[in-house]
C-alpha cells in the first residue's frame, strides 16, 4: 500500500501560508456571493501550492505541486467570474508567519498509490498545533476540516469499509 516518500517531496522544506478554495462570485441576486467548486482545494505554500484533488470518483485524494491554482472545468465556457477563497484562517488561525509542516497522515487503502501521492484522505499539521483535514469523498468536492475530523472519520464514514479494501494509517512527524 506504500509510503509517504512523494508526498513528503511535494513538501519537503516548505511552510503554508493559506489554504484556498476555488470558485465564482454568483452576482444574480444582489450582494455578490462566493460559490465553492472545491473538487480541488489548495495550500499556498511559499513557493506555488500544493493541489488537493478528488479524483476516482470521489474516492481518493491526488496531491501534487502547481505553480498557480487553475479554474474548475465546471467553469469552461461559462460566463462566471473565477475566484479563490481564502480559508486560512480557519485552519491557520491567521498566523502573520508561514507555518511548516509538522505532521502528515495519509490513509491508503487498495485504491491508493501512494507512489503517485493519491491518498483516501490527508491530514496535516502546521506549526505543532494546527490542523488541516482533507476528505475528498464528500459530494461536493473535497471536505475541510480541523482538528479532531480525522477521528471522527475513523468512528462514522461510511467510506471505511470493506468495499474498498481495509485501511491503513502513513505517519511521519518533524
Amino acid at each position: 500500500m506504500g509510503d509517504l516518500k512523494k508526498l513528503l517531496e511535494l513538501v519537503e522544506g516548505m511552510t503554508a501560508w493559506d489554504v484556498y478554495v476555488p470558485g465564482f462570485l454568483d452576482r444574480d441576486n444582489g450582494i455578490p456571493k462566493f460559490m465553492p467548486l472545491s473538487d480541488r482545494v489548495y495550500i499556498a505554500l511559499e513557493d506555488g501550492y500544493l493541489s488537493m484533488e478528488s479524483v476516482a470518483g470521489g474516492g481518493q485524494l491526488a496531491l501534487h505541486r502547481v505553480l498557480e491554482p487553475v479554474a474548475p472545468a465546471a467553469l469552461d465556457g461559462e460566463d462566471e467570474e473565477f475566484t479563490l477563497c481564502s480559508y486560512g484562517q480557519l485552519f491557520l488561525q491567521g498566523t502573520p508567519t508561514p507555518l511548516p509542516f509538522t505532521r502528515i497522515r495519509a490513509v491508503v487503502n487498495s485504491d491508493s498509490d501512494s507512489q503517485r501521492a493519491v491518498f483516501r484522505c490527508v491530514e496535516f499539521t502546521f506549526g505543532g498545533s494546527f490542523v488541516l483535514f482533507a476528505d475528498p469523498a464528500y459530494y461536493f468536492g473535497v471536505h475541510l476540516e480541523g482538528v479532531g475530523a480525522y477521528e471522527r472519520w475513523l468512528r462514522s464514514d461510511p467510506a471505511v469499509s470493506e468495499s474498498s479494501g481495509p485501511i491503513r494509517e502513513l505517519t511521519w512527524v518533524r
